[in-house]
């Protein structure tokens, strides 16, 4: 239901990397966009740089911690779909805040490439914040 599977194994046949070396590079990568989006969304809110590193740098140190007792975590500690969808939801967000909704989108159709739950959330979040900023 997913092109998650489809796209790492294409990138790991493409590269030519051990299968482990190519997941912990896609690992890191998602880990490296979930932080970047964070520090997106937080040029937006605060002007001061200190204050941006201190907003990523609390996210970074909760990124194992269980959410809302659901035993979710914001991101895991292996690679999965959510990991992916994480990030281009944060990016879905940040472009939705900066009223650019054409990056928006393609960030959710991102997100709903790789799973198809995470996006739903995150799509009524923007339309949310669309709605409100309209009216």
């Amino acid at each position: 239901m997913t092109l998650f599977p489809n796209l790492v194994a294409t990138s790991i046949r493409i590269t030519h990397l051990p299968f482990e070396v190519g997941l912990l590079i896609w690992h890191l990568t998602c880990v490296f966009l979930l932080l970047l989006a964070c520090w997106r969304i937080s040029s937006l809110c605060f002007p001061s740089v200190r204050a941006r590193l201190g907003s990523v740098a609390l996210v970074a140190g909760l990124l194992s911690l269980p959410v809302a007792g659901t035993a979710l975590y914001i991101m895991d500690q292996y690679l999965n779909p959510r990991n992916v969808a994480a990030f281009a939801v944060v990016f879905a967000v940040a472009s939705t805040l900066d009223s650019k909704y054409v990056r928006a989108l393609f960030w959710l159709l991102f997100a709903a490439s790789m799973h198809p739950l995470m996006w739903t959330y995150a799509f009524c979040f923007c339309l949310l914040l669309v709605i409100m900023r309209r009216y």
